[in-house]
């Protein structure tokens, strides 16, 4: 069956095994100490629909992820990798990434690492006494120097990780420390994730009063600080929504809302969509969430089963009504599924989660004060977002203009090349296929 659209997948994840050698408590596979893993039958199966699917696009990213991946032997992906070569009959660029707690890594890692090119995202929550508080050990003691150590291990082989930090109530307080540890350690590329309601992970920290403003001021504090380095990291969430309300016209649409773009396989073979959490989740409304498995027959008749279409239908109607409450929706987009599902609002049809209502419009604030302080001599909060949003790009095209006619674009570029989007985390801002609309 030929792809009716010209909608093509970029990333596909996959949880070789749910086990993971430490607890998180905002983990969301309900089964991270289970000793099952993908056997070469599945990996082969799975690599055969996904290299003959033609929703695959040309240059994929292959995400390792939903478990602790270096719990496995190395000869694991020595096969898997040989395996995809096998299959990938059409050419397809294949870059093949993992997020690891970094426990387990050693100079063996390294070296297969480099030979296969593997792009590593790595936990680290913050200095010690932050970091402790919740990644421990299965004999209840902290990861941190374990988790440092393995980090350190990467630069040393010409291995540079980009960070994954989770945010709990109590890091809010610790800006200044965070980001000392961050520019100590000389990282160059950094992430948030804010702990939320999501899959067994049903209660948060950050379900305390006046949240927002503990997120505010933790974010600006973050940017103050690096407006002040010579060579500031790039912060993921805060840099992508201040590069969108400045420039962009094309509204977000999220992946994780979008059937299709993203491919998810769980060890098991079982195929869900949309949200990467959705690999090992189950609902009492939805069930588990999967469109069958990879032995059920190609991806093309596997994502239009009617299970899916009812979701994305319910998913659909929910987001006209985020539109009209939120007036960052063209920027930042609608709620991921995962956390409206499981557990926040049980339904995929809702409005606001804890999730958008906090963190997401915390960082949208400060995403728009930020560069309103670097271009204007106040920042209108008297206005609309959408209003201050289309006085900042007045603003910015006046200086581009003044620069060029001084003939001096390094200020142009700077600022082009400040806030440039990191291609090893896509974003995708296409539409959902007509024929589940």
């Amino acid at each position: 069956m030929p792809n009716p659209t010209p909608i093509k997948a970029r990333l596909a994840i996959i949880q070789a095994i749910p086990l993971c050698d430490i607890d998180h408590l905002y983990c969301h596979p309900p089964s991270q100490l289970s000793i099952r893993r993908m056997n070469n039958t599945i990996l082969a199966r799975l690599f055969e629909v996904l290299f003959s699917s033609s929703f695959l696009s040309h240059h994929s990213s292959i995400v390792w992820y939903a478990g602790e991946l270096f719990v496995l032997p190395a000869s694991f992906y020595e096969d898997a990798f040989q395996i995809v070569e096998r299959f990938n009959a059409r050419g397809v660029h294949v870059k093949h990434c993992v997020q690891t707690n970094g426990t387990l890594m050693n100079q063996a890692w390294c070296d297969s690492i480099k030979i296969h090119t593997v792009h590593v995202d790595l936990s680290l929550d913050g200095p010690k006494y932050i970091h402790d508080t919740h990644p421990i050990d299965l004999a209840d003691k902290g990861t941190f120097t374990h988790t440092l150590h393995g980090l350190n291990q990467l630069p040393q082989n010409s291995v540079h990780s980009p960070i994954i930090t989770v945010l709990t109530h109590s890091a809010l307080s610790y800006p200044h420390e965070m980001w000392q540890l961050f520019t100590e350690h000389r990282f160059t590329r950094l992430a948030f994730h804010i702990e939320k309601i999501a899959g067994v992970h049903t209660s948060s920290s950050r379900t305390v009063s006046n949240v927002f403003i503990y997120d505010k001021r933790f974010f600006a504090r973050l940017l103050e600080l690096r407006d002040l380095c010579e060579k500031p990291l790039y912060m993921r969430e805060l840099a992508i929504l201040i590069n969108r309300l400045k420039c962009s016209s094309i509204p977000i649409r999220m992946q994780e809302i979008t059937p299709i773009v993203i491919f998810g396989f769980n060890y098991a073979g079982n195929v869900p969509t949309l949200s990467p959490a959705l690999l090992t989740m189950t609902s009492p409304h939805y069930g588990n969430c999967t469109v069958g498995t990879v032995f059920n027959g190609p991806l093309e008749e596997l994502f239009m089963r009617q299970g899916l279409v009812e979701t994305h239908s319910r998913i659909q109607e929910g987001m006209p009504k985020c539109n009209h409450v939120c007036q960052s929706f063209r920027y930042d987009g609608s709620g991921a599924p995962s956390n409206k599902v499981f557990y926040e609002d049980r339904t995929c049809d809702s409005i606001e989660t804890m999730h958008c209502r906090d963190a997401k419009n915390a960082s949208r604030d400060i995403a728009s004060d930020h560069p309103e302080n670097t271009c204007s001599p106040h920042i209108a909060h008297h206005l609309s977002l959408i209003e201050r949003i289309s006085r900042l790009r007045k603003q910015i095209a006046l200086m581009n203009e003044n620069s060029m006619h001084l003939n001096d674009s390094s200020s142009i570029d700077a600022w082009t090349d400040d806030w440039n989007d990191w291609s090893d985390w896509p974003k995708s801002t296409i539409p959902a296929p007509t024929s589940l609309l």
